[in-house]
């Protein structure tokens, strides 16, 4: 895909509807109190098809929903920017260059550590509360071991819906 294919309307338009599904995600806890919960962590699969379709589209669409979720909730749209939108975008643009497995889990977990911990110690937001106190010396290898493991997870569901859905985008 050339560099001019991001502005294609049909790219863009396709990178606006999944924008607009990932803030109905990342709102979900807004509106379905218990079991919205759940659904925001499907907000990283829309940002990460996007960053498939096209790097610029993905990276646009990354931004429209965070801007929406502004207007929504800030704290949510702090931790979409900062979590689960940097590790779809991330994810998208590195299964679209198809690098390899490890470096797609490795640097998206790598990504997503260092959005948590933004959150967690420069902008205060509980990103593991359990991980007060004296078990505070856990939180970096244990923030480390978790984002490794939920990159893990979703770099393979996103490739299968990439091959599910390749023929759409």
């Amino acid at each position: 895909m050339n560099n001019k294919e991001w502005k294609n309307p049909r790219n863009l338009t396709i990178g606006a509807l999944l924008a607009s599904v990932a803030v109905g995600f990342q709102a979900s806890p807004l509106y379905l109190p218990f079991i919205g919960i759940s659904f925001s962590s499907l907000s990283t699969l829309p940002i990460a098809l996007a960053g498939y379709i096209h790097g610029i589209t993905g990276f646009l669409a990354y931004l429209v929903a965070g801007f929406i979720m502004l207007t929504l909730s800030v704290p949510q749209a702090l931790i979409f920017f900062l979590s689960s939108g940097l590790l779809g975008l991330s994810l998208g643009i590195l299964m679209k260059r198809q690098a390899p497995f490890p470096a797609v889990v490795g640097i998206a977990a790598l990504l997503l550590s260092v959005g948590m911990f933004i959150l967690g110690f420069l902008l205060g937001i509980p990103v593991l509360p359990w991980l007060t106190g004296v078990k505070r010396a856990l939180l970096i290898p244990v923030t480390l071991c978790l984002t490794l493991l939920y990159s893990a997870i979703w770099a393979p569901v996103l490739a299968a819906v990439i091959v599910r859905v390749k023929t759409y985008l």
